[in-house]
C-alpha cells in the first residue's frame, strides 16, 4: 500500500453512489487513472478533491495499490 503525492485530475460521483477521484502520481509512476473512496468516506474525500482542484493543491494518497480503480484510503491536500 503505497503513499503517494498527485495531482487531482477529475472528481465525482458515478450513477451507483461511488465516488471516484482521478490521479495523476507526481514522480510519474502512474498517468492520470481512476481510484475510488474508501466507502466510510465518500463525502469528505470528494470535498478535498474538489477543493485541491479549485485551489490548485497537491494531495498525498494512501492507495491499497496504484493500479486504476484502486481504493484511495487516505486523502490530504498540501498546504
Amino acid at each position: 500500500m503505497p503513499w503517494k503525492d498527485c495531482d487531482v485530475t477529475r472528481a465525482g460521483p458515478a450513477e451507483n453512489g461511488t465516488i471516484y477521484i482521478g490521479l495523476r502520481a507526481v514522480d510519474g509512476s502512474f498517468p492520470s487513472r481512476w481510484f475510488n473512496a474508501v466507502s466510510n468516506m465518500e463525502d469528505q474525500m470528494l470535498a478535498t478533491a474538489l477543493t485541491a482542484v479549485s485551489a490548485k493543491k497537491r494531495v498525498t494518497v494512501f492507495l491499497t495499490s496504484t493500479t486504476a480503480y484502486s481504493t484511495i484510503n487516505r486523502l490530504y491536500i498540501h498546504g
